[in-house]
Parts: structure tokens; C-alpha cells; sequence
């Protein structure tokens, strides 16, 4: 017996024959949360949350371990089978060291933030006969995405799935976060909260390099990917930007 058909035994491994949602959740103390991944992480992540939220044990969906096909990678993202399985290589190579910090403003004091950090994965299988790849997910982070009741934020696949920078996709999530049932919305961000939680480089922190390299960027590649519309005005402190108000809508395809 091989690793993979223990595993399917100690553990509930959601196996590939389970559908994905096509509707990606978290809760917004994900969407705040600290961490970067890179866009092929993120695709990962996002196949792999979506087929552990269609299981349908809910014990299943506390778990974490999940089981996705290169072929179904390549589909989802409209890439040859070379191609996805180069980047699902790479992007696991270095996935089981990457870290998200939650915060906790109710254990803050006046000096420093409260906060738990996480890896994102416990970790990997590939196994080349089934063609799939397994995936086990920090059971830990499992109720940011399954457990939720109020307060979380909700993604279509087919829009995050065009998406290719993950800083793009980052500001995408912090967006929805706060649009209406109609897909509009307003969201005032700080600059330097945008760079801490989406872990943008330090250079970012002069402002003329944070609007050329990621904010007009990150805008058109969200207006051309999806179906939203934005804008945003400057909020300024002692002269300096210090927020930005994004305003945005839902535009009709």
C-alpha cells in the first residue's frame, strides 16, 4: 500500500471526483490577514479551498487534505498541460514554508498587535500514475473558509481565475470585502496597511513607486479581468497619501 492510499485511509481525503464551487469564500480575518503568495500558490489555494467546500461530510472539510488532477489545473486556468504542470511544480516547491499571519485586535495592547501565525500546509503528495496531485491544507486555517456564518468574503472563480498577479488579486479580495449585494461598493485602505498585508515590496513605501508598480497596474488588470469598475481618491495627513477611497461598481458584460 502506498502513502496516498493511507492517507485516503487515516485521513478523509477529498478525493478529484469531487466537484469545485465555483464561488470562493473566506472570512474577512483572511482577506485582512498578512501574507504573500505567489499567483500560482494562490491558484492552488483557491481550487483546492473550492473542492473542500463542496465535500459533502462536513468532518471532511475540516481536514484539509485534497486531491486535484494537472488537467483539471490546466482547464480551470486556460493553460496547456505543460505549462500547468510546471507551475503547480513550482508553486508547491516552496508552498510549505509560506506563512499567514491572522490579527487579533482584541489582544492588542498600546504598544503592539495581537496576531497568530500559520503555515499554510502540513504537506504534499504528487504522485505521476494518478497524474494528480494531494495537498493538505493547515487544518488549523480550515474554519477561514468552511466555518462561516457572517462577516467573510465571497469570490467568483471565473473572475479571480484571469487574474494574474497575486497583488492584483489581493486588492480584488480587500474590494469585495466590502461591495453590496448589487457588486458596488467603497473601501478606504491605508497605504501602508495595503503594503503590510499584501506583503508588497519595502520600495513600495515611496508613494510614486507604489502607483507605478502596483496600484495602476492592479486596477487595470481587475477592470480588464472582471466586471468591475473603479476609481479611488486620495486621503492625505500632513501632506503625505496615507489612504486611498476606492470606489467601484458592477458593469454589465
Amino acid at each position: 500500500m502506498d502513502t496516498l492510499d493511507k492517507n485516503k485511509q487515516a485521513l478523509s481525503l477529498i478525493e478529484a471526483i469531487t466537484p469545485v464551487s465555483q464561488t470562493f469564500a473566506q472570512s474577512n480575518e483572511m482577506t485582512e490577514a498578512a501574507y504573500h503568495l505567489t499567483r500560482d500558490q494562490k491558484r492552488i489555494l483557491f481550487l483546492v479551498v473550492g473542492r473542500i467546500r463542496s465535500a459533502e461530510k462536513e468532518g471532511d472539510k475540516t481536514v484539509g487534505l485534497c486531491e486535484f488532477t494537472v488537467s483539471e489545473y490546466a482547464t480551470m486556468y486556460n493553460l496547456p498541460s505543460a505549462q500547468a504542470s510546471k507551475d503547480i511544480r513550482n508553486a508547491l516547491a516552496n508552498f510549505v514554508i509560506k506563512e499567514v499571519c491572522i490579527f487579533r485586535p482584541d489582544w492588542d495592547d498600546a504598544a503592539e498587535k495581537g496576531y497568530e501565525t500559520f503555515p499554510w500546509m502540513i504537506k504534499k503528495a504528487h504522485s505521476p500514475r494518478r497524474g494528480s496531485y494531494v495537498v493538505h491544507l493547515n487544518p488549523y486555517l480550515m474554519p477561514f473558509f468552511t466555518s462561516l456564518e457572517r462577516r467573510f468574503t465571497n469570490l467568483k472563480i471565473k473572475d479571480i481565475a484571469s487574474i494574474t498577479s497575486p497583488y492584483a488579486i489581493r486588492l480584488y479580495e480587500s474590494l469585495c470585502q466590502y461591495k453590496n449585494a448589487e457588486g458596488d461598493g467603497c473601501a478606504v485602505l491605508a497605504v501602508d496597511w495595503m503594503i503590510e498585508r499584501y506583503g508588497l515590496p519595502k520600495s513600495y513605501r515611496a508613494i510614486g513607486e507604489f502607483k507605478r508598480s502596483f496600484l495602476h497596474k492592479a486596477i487595470i488588470e481587475i477592470q480588464n479581468s472582471t466586471n468591475m469598475s473603479i476609481s479611488y481618491k486620495e486621503k492625505r495627513a500632513g501632506g503625505r497619501i496615507t489612504h486611498l477611497a476606492f470606489y467601484y461598481r458592477q458593469n454589465e458584460r
